[in-house]
């Protein structure tokens, strides 16, 4: 009759949402780096045109 594993056997496994936060964050703080390491590069508006990977400047 019980076709469910024993709650243990759960808990070992890390829920579904703690995955997807993890990833999010990890996402969201790479954007965030590449946007400040860009701007601090330069405050021109060919900074957005570098980090798209076209060089306008040498």
């Amino acid at each position: 009759m019980s076709s469910l594993p024993p709650p243990e056997e759960q808990d070992n496994v890390p829920p579904l949402w703690f995955s997807i936060t993890l990833v999010i964050s990890l996402f969201v703080l790479t954007l965030v780096f590449a946007l400040g390491f860009s701007l601090n590069n330069s405050k021109s508006d060919e900074s957005w045109l570098n980090t798209q990977g076209i060089c306008t400047k040498a």
